[in-house]
């Protein structure tokens, strides 16, 4: 009897050990523990068994075939803070990680996100040492590379990052591209399915070209030998700057030429643009000044700009969508603001005249002093300033709330406005076909929210048979704001008889 019960706790002992080596009950244990945001803090559990061991070290390799990597510098501690799908490592640790990833867990990564500072003199180092110890370490090469914003070394102080430079053209997504993987990378061809580049790289060919050149003719030499059809790409996501800080907080600029030269090389079908802050400085002060101009200016948004039609026959862009949603101008005072992107269609259909369709998106905020029937006739007034009479590129704009303007204090004076017409243009409802596009759009600038209310309409001038669509959403509370400040006949109209939620 008393031996019977000295056997129990090895009974005992036995039966938790063939628990623990049952790698379907260790995976179920795992999963009731709900550690996959917290893993690096349970690498204990490695100890228990072989099999928890195995089933633990699956259960990272799952977790990390896709990484977000947050580089983001603490100025209070002087330090970069670095997470690993929201996971935080010490600065000090991430080699040591990286190796563990790659070594013992053996990782197989798809796809990297960087997200974070553009603070290149104290991220730079970092993103280095990631790339190096852990993305070209990668068994296959990794498909698709991204970041938020440049926190390349080659965006920055420094000239060169070597990584990059290798892993750009083991890539079928990959940026935003730095100058110096542009120049450096790209001996042999290589097709991208989609390229990121940003305003700064536009800039820096730009700068580059002019500042090694004495004449127009060998400016444009030393631009097409940097923009080589060895790249090719079939959608082009491009960040733009809104202003330019430093020359006088004039609308930024980008040389023309250079964007025509990309297009045309790299084969592109689709763009993408989106506006951003600028965050350089004097960024297109060095090929802007008069007395070495050898690229022409070309503003997307506030100011009308001219393109040659010659130089703009050979692009065969098909769709090109739009991010507005931010403009530095709607942070100024309300009576200092400005229309940031006034002449934006116009620009748009003279720069791609060719183009099926151009889409795009602003975000209505408190800044916006603009009344409905302003923003609608501002832009049926400019959408097609000095365009060619027969262009046939259908305009789509998604006009989103996201809070709303009272005017109590302003005389609303709105000329122009008679029943459902703005400026000549009926106002209905869109089509199904049409209501059917903006659908499919909804997640294509990552936008969407099932709670908004949603309707698509179409402003369209008889006589010249010119069309825009539109689709304007309301959450519930700005729909109830708008229609407690009702203040012009055709917004009782519309939000009564139009605009009506279901």
């Amino acid at each position: 009897m008393n031996e019977e019960k000295m056997n129990i706790p090895n009974k005992i002992s036995n039966n938790a050990d063939s628990v623990f080596k049952n790698k379907l009950i260790v995976e179920r244990i795992l999963k009731k523990l709900n550690i996959e945001n917290d893993i690096f803090q349970h690498l204990n559990l490695r100890l228990v068994t072989k099999a928890f061991d195995s089933q633990f070290l699956l259960l990272i390799k799952r977790n990390f075939r896709k990484l977000q990597i947050d580089l983001t510098f603490d100025w209070d501690k002087n330090e970069t803070k670095v997470t690993i799908n929201q996971q935080l490592i010490s600065k000090k640790e991430v080699l040591k990680c990286s190796r563990f990833l790659r070594n013992i867990v053996q990782i197989e990564i798809e796809s990297v996100h960087f997200t974070g500072d553009t603070d290149f003199i104290n991220v730079s180092e970092m993103h280095k040492l990631i790339i190096e110890s852990l993305l070209l370490t990668n068994e296959k090469p990794i498909r698709h590379v991204t970041s938020d914003v440049e926190v390349c070394s080659a965006s920055g102080n420094r000239k060169e990052c070597i990584p990059c430079r290798q892993l750009a053209p083991l890539c079928d997504e990959f940026g935003p591209m730095a100058f110096d993987t542009l120049l450096n990378s790209f001996s042999n061809p290589h097709h991208f399915s989609t390229l990121h580049i940003t305003d700064y790289l536009l800039q820096m060919i730009a700068i580059h070209c002019t500042k090694t050149s004495e004449t127009k003719e060998e400016c444009f030499s030393q631009m097409k030998s940097i923009i080589n059809s060895n790249i090719t790409c079939d959608n082009l996501n491009v960040q733009l700057f809104v202003m330019d800080w430093n020359m006088g907080n004039l609308p930024n600029a980008q040389a023309r030429e250079v964007i025509n030269e990309i297009l045309q090389k790299w084969k592109i079908k689709n763009i993408k643009i989106k506006f951003i802050m600028n965050r350089y400085r004097n960024v297109s002060r060095s090929w802007r000044r008069p007395e070495k101009r050898f690229f022409t200016q070309f503003h997307f948004g506030m100011f009308p700009s001219y393109v040659d039609i010659s130089e703009v026959s050979k692009l065969f862009i098909e769709h090109v969508v739009i991010d507005a949603k931010w403009s530095e101008s709607e942070y100024r005072s309300a009576d200092r603001w400005k229309e940031p992107y006034l002449h934006l269609f116009s620009n748009l259909i003279r720069f791609f005249p060719t183009s099926k369709d151009i889409f795009v998106v602003r975000e209505l905020k408190k800044d916006v002093t603009l009344t409905l029937d302003e923003i609608l006739k501002n832009l049926v007034e400019h959408a097609w300033d000095e365009c060619p009479d027969g262009n046939r590129t259908e305009l789509f704009i998604r006009l989103k709330y996201s809070d709303f303007v009272t005017h109590p204090e302003r005389e609303i004076d709105i000329p122009e406005i008679n029943g459902n017409y703005i400026s000549d243009f009926e106002l209905s409802f869109a089509s199904p076909e049409i209501s059917q596009k903006f659908e499919n759009w909804n997640n294509v600038l990552g936008d969407f929210d099932m709670e908004d209310i949603r309707k698509a309409f179409t402003l369209r001038n008889h006589l010249s048979n010119r069309e825009l669509h539109f689709e304007l959403i309301h959450s519930e509370s700005t729909l109830q704001m708008a229609k407690q400040n009702i203040s012009t006949p055709f917004q009782t109209l519309f939000y009564y008889q139009f605009f009506i939620s279901l």
